[in-house]
């Protein structure tokens, strides 16, 4: 399957934001959360975006916001399913993806066998929430390469760790870099 990831960089220009978010997303494939990429230079690249943009660029921004809201969406919606089957089936029955006779009777009564269907895939909704630490759940990687999962740590990434720099009371390396963000197109 192939998606959509960026890399919210620091450099000093655009070339030195693509080496750099380059070597991040070489360093996921090397660890298989990606099978391969391609940067959106390439003819075969799926996707029609600069290959560097600066990240307070008006199509900074809204890449930026569409991947977060990419990795919202996906969240919750294994969340909401989650959700669903928890309050559903007991633990067992998550545990052994198998419904007893009533849960199963229940749930036909009520006509809803996709439940039913969901939970032979519960270790799979348990893993996609889990995941969102460490692999494609997440759309957007910072400079260490490591997933954006949230809107603070969205937040930080943008802002070159100003607030952690700060309260540590020490410079902040990056201060005089420019904020890249940069696409790739990658296959899992």
């Amino acid at each position: 399957m192939h998606m959509l990831i960026a890399f919210i960089v620091y450099a000093q220009n655009e070339d030195e934001a693509f080496l750099h978010a380059k070597k991040l997303v070489e360093e996921l494939c090397s660890v298989d959360i990606f099978d391969y990429y391609l940067s959106l230079d390439d003819k075969d690249a799926r996707w029609s975006l600069p290959k560097v943009m600066r990240a307070d660029s008006p199509e900074g921004k809204k890449l930026i916001d569409e991947l977060m809201d990419a990795t919202w969406r996906e969240f919750k919606e294994h969340i909401t399913i989650l959700r669903n089957l928890l309050e559903v089936f007991s633990d067992e029955e998550i545990f052994e993806e198998e419904p007893s006779e009533l849960a199963s009777l229940a749930l036909s009564i009520k006509n809803d066998k996709r439940l039913e269907d969901r939970l032979s895939g519960a270790s799979y909704y348990l893993h996609a929430c889990s995941r969102y630490a460490c692999s494609h759940a997440s759309y957007l990687f910072n400079h260490d390469g490591f997933p954006i999962m949230n809107r603070k740590a969205l937040n930080s990434a943008l802002s070159k760790w100003h607030d952690l720099f700060e309260e540590q009371g020490e410079e902040n390396p990056f201060a005089d870099l420019n904020v890249y963000v940069v696409p790739f197109d990658v296959h899992y």
